[in-house]
């Protein structure tokens, strides 16, 4: 049975701001133009605050000094973008954030962003400094995931890592070589971090809505015959402490949405397939173990970045976020879901089951799923071309999850005619 979508042709008013003021970006990394906060003294504050002893910015009755006369704050910037016209403002609104263009697979069939599995492929990472001072040890991290709509670190295998210097206000490009695995057909998630352990830190290993050193390229391109159909599996796990309910959308992209994913991707975009025969499969629980070849980096990225003490003022802010995450948390899980069933025969305990609710009227966006703490689900995205569809034409699909009214996670499969 084919499953409802929606149809996604424009970006979101956030995202078009956030674009726009890249846009208007001058030098990168040197300066910020129109209205832009300035790197150099207290963005956005026009006065001094009370109580604020910053004399270097603020003249003594309280006004901002001239731009001229501000002391620039020589820091490293380092940032992997996660969108065309990303200037690193952190953290994100609700959006899709999986489709960094700084992440380019280039495989030996010679079709950009198209992995050939069991034999090595490059990968290209796009970094940036857009800080005024220059970062001589950025390390450059490089993880594979499977497809999944939401990326953690216990899902993560690395690839890589490399170390380089990068100057202020320069980019540059830092290859890696990979060779992916059978499983999925070779279709992976990828994802970056670019820090300096010392001068600028991960603030939030692998959430690139909270950090900019994070890049996250969670986008498949699979090639299709006219009238293939295409079984794609995606994967999403709950690896809290409690029941997790999120919605699983089902979305296709066209239109200006299109051209800016097409952006991305350093393409002039496609031309629409036009197919409209699409099912994702009900959630089933799985139990992963980890891959073999799965290795350790040997940079301690993780133990580096967690021992930085976060400001008084970050880690209230970190609080509210988890005290509001709970609070809704707590209310959701009053709600009554329809169905029940359990979905793997080896869960000892009939409580613990994977719960969906795809009646109408639930949820008018898609598939409502709660999941038991420290489970893993695998659905599959089916769908095919159809026999009209033109050479290099194509339909993108996104399996994208919301939890507490937000975007938490996604995949983008792009279903190209050959």
């Amino acid at each position: 049975m084919a499953t409802p979508f929606t149809r996604v042709s424009t970006i979101s008013d956030a995202q078009r701001h956030l674009m726009d003021r890249g846009a208007r970006l001058g030098v990168v990394g040197r300066t910020h133009a129109g209205s832009i906060d300035h790197p150099a003294g207290r963005p956005g504050h026009g006065r001094r605050p009370d109580g604020d002893p910053d004399d270097e910015n603020f003249n003594p009755d309280g006004s901002r000094k001239e731009r001229r006369e501000r002391k620039p704050e020589f820091k490293v910037e380092l940032l992997c973008r996660t969108f065309a016209g990303d200037a690193g403002l952190r953290p994100l609104p609700s959006m899709v954030f999986w489709e960094s263009p700084d992440i380019v697979i280039e495989g030996p069939s010679g079709d950009p962003d198209v992995a050939t599995p069991g034999v090595n492929n490059k990968v290209k990472v796009h970094i940036w400094n857009l800080g005024l001072a220059d970062c001589w040890s950025a390390h450059v991290d490089l993880y594979w995931c499977d497809p999944s709509v939401g990326i953690t670190p216990s899902v993560a295998n690395a690839i890589g890592s490399k170390v380089i210097p990068i100057a202020s206000g320069q980019h540059s490009i830092v290859t890696f070589d990979w060779t992916p695995v059978l499983l999925n057909g070779g279709h992976e998630c990828l994802v970056v971090q670019v820090y300096d352990p010392v001068a600028d830190p991960l603030v939030a290993p692998f959430n690139p809505v909270q950090d900019r050193h994070v890049g996250q390229r969670n986008v498949s391109v699979v090639q299709l015959a006219a009238n293939q159909t295409l079984n794609f599996n995606v994967f999403s796990q709950n690896l809290s402490f409690t029941t997790s309910e999120s919605v699983i959308e089902l979305q296709k992209i066209e239109g200006e949405a299109l051209k800016v994913l097409a952006l991305s991707m350093g393409r002039d975009g496609w031309e629409v397939a036009g197919g409209t025969e699409v099912q994702l499969t009900r959630p089933a629980l799985v139990h992963p173990a980890p891959h073999a070849h799965a290795r350790e980096l040997i940079t301690g990225t993780f133990r580096e970045a967690l021992q930085q003490v976060p400001g008084m003022s970050e880690r209230r802010r970190v609080m509210g976020v988890m005290r509001e995450l709970s609070a809704t948390a707590q209310d959701r899980a009053v709600e009554p879901i329809a169905a029940r069933e359990t979905i793997d025969e080896r869960i000892d305990d009939p409580s613990d089951a994977l719960e969906t609710d795809t009646a109408a009227g639930k949820d008018s966006r898609g598939m409502r799923v709660r999941l038991p703490a420290g489970r893993h689900v695998r659905m599959s995205l089916r769908a095919s071309l159809p026999a009209t569809a033109k050479r290099g034409s194509a339909d993108v699909w996104r399996v994208v999850e919301h939890a507490g009214g937000r975007i938490t996670g996604g995949v983008t499969i792009i279903l190209q005619a050959k």
